[in-house]
């Protein structure tokens, strides 16, 4: 079974939280999970972390998924981004225009072993709280 961080004990669903909702990936067998649950932005144009985790000896090949949870006619543009080791590798721009239309924003990934995954979302207008889901799926190999 992969193991988070390449060593220790596997990082399997369970316990206080089997849904595995936090910051980090989550495995069973060959396949692997992650769900940040719904998190409010701080107020700012910051960028706000949803997940960040560092992958083990096995390379994934996944999607990534972002949502946002207002069910307002807001206004707000967001960003999301995908780092690897502190680098923007992927990023994904929702206008208000469309922010509540478009469910699926999904990006393809394959995420190489050793590497540090962080994932962000930012209001680029607003500076609001609206909360937001970030999700990635996929296999291990290796």
């Amino acid at each position: 079974m992969p193991l988070v961080g390449g060593g220790g004990a596997p990082n399997v669903s369970g316990g206080a939280n089997p849904a595995g909702i936090g910051n980090t990936l989550n495995y069973i067998g060959n396949h692997v999970y992650g769900y940040s649950g719904a998190i409010a932005l701080d107020g700012t144009t910051n960028e706000n972390t949803y997940m960040k985790f560092t992958t083990g000896t096995s390379y994934v090949v996944g999607t990534v998924q972002f949502n946002n949870l207002d069910e307002g006619a807001g206004t707000d543009d967001m960003i999301y981004k995908v780092y690897f080791d502190e680098q923007v590798i992927q990023s994904y721009r929702v206008g208000s225009a469309n922010i509540y239309t478009s469910p699926d924003n999904t990006i393809p990934i394959l995420i190489p072993p050793y590497t540090t995954v962080k994932i962000t979302v930012k209001d680029l207008t607003q500076a609001s709280t609206i909360s937001n889901i970030v999700s990635i799926v996929g296999e291990v190999y290796g």
